[in-house]
């Protein structure tokens, strides 16, 4: 009986954030997917002209924001198709 108390419930994934909340999430994200572009533009022209050894000790120990920009828009994409799916869902079965 206590092994179950924190138990999600199998329909938490049907349940959508507030859209407050969602377009609030998607603002700060889609902010700092610009300033990670930025930073992906300026990290590349310092990189040209060097040599390969060159740029990976130049990248030692740094954020990359390449990568990071990847992970932002692939958790922006999983978010965004998820509250869309949610509520498409909730809209064809509750009305």
């Amino acid at each position: 009986m206590l092994q179950c108390l924190n138990k999600k419930n199998w329909d938490v994934g049907l349940h959508p954030l507030a859209y407050k909340i969602h377009n609030k999430s998607n603002e700060e994200l889609a902010e700092e997917m610009l300033k990670n572009t930025k930073l992906f533009s300026k990290d590349i022209i310092a990189t040209t002209g060097l040599t390969k050894k060159e740029i990976a000790l130049k990248k030692l120990g740094q954020l990359d924001p390449k990568r990071r920009l990847e992970n932002i828009s692939r958790a922006m994409l999983e978010r965004n198709i998820h509250q869309t799916i949610c509520g498409i869902s909730n809209t064809q079965v509750f009305h």
